[in-house]
């Protein structure tokens, strides 16, 4: 659940939004692909928008 105060801020709602799509991506990807993981290192976490 997500506070009036949080949910009013534009800023956090794109945050929110945007981390729920790489969510569903990633999901999607897995099952797609029958998948039970996957990995991954910072150094290729460059352009998120979630970490600039």
């Amino acid at each position: 659940k997500i506070s009036k105060e949080a949910g009013a801020s534009e800023a956090f709602g794109h945050s929110i939004k945007e981390a729920a799509r790489i969510e569903l991506g990633i999901k999607a990807f897995l099952d797609e692909g029958g998948f039970g993981a996957f990995t991954t290192t910072f150094e290729d976490l460059h352009g998120l928008e979630q970490l600039l």
